[in-house]
């Protein structure tokens, strides 16, 4: 025989606070539960509805602007890009590479339009000061 096997067994009892505390945290927790289905829920519609668009012939840019949501849509474009007034967005991570994303104005000719296109990710190493632990 051991040591542990000669203690008495003492049955749960939790005290009256935890309880209280528990029964009272319980029902928003339920509530979180059940928004974060809901919001899971809503984002496969959306990844479905942008899966869609990837695969859709590119539309024209008058099309463009009669439709409300035009995430991920594939626009047909003749213009040119203003490399002027380019902007960079730093600090972006894709597969766990750090780099900055360049954004440029192009003027679309058939239109007339401005539109800001995301060209590219630009990857960048890590500095020196990002690999100190």
């Amino acid at each position: 025989m051991d040591k542990y096997s000669e203690a008495p067994v003492r049955p749960f009892r939790p005290g009256w606070v935890p309880t209280l505390v528990v029964l009272a945290l319980l029902p928003g927790l339920i509530a979180l539960g059940c928004w974060q289905l809901g919001r899971a829920e809503e984002k496969r519609v959306l990844l479905a509805t942008y899966a869609e668009r990837r695969v859709e012939a590119p539309i024209a840019t008058a099309q463009l602007l009669s439709k409300e949501d035009n995430a991920f849509r594939r626009v047909h474009l003749y213009g040119r890009f203003d490399a002027e007034h380019s902007v960079l967005l730093d600090n972006r991570m894709r597969d766990g590479k750090p780099g900055v994303e360049l954004l440029q104005p192009f003027h679309d000719q058939a239109s007339g339009l401005w539109l800001l296109i995301n060209r590219c990710l630009l990857y960048t190493s890590p500095s020196p000061r990002d690999q100190r632990g």
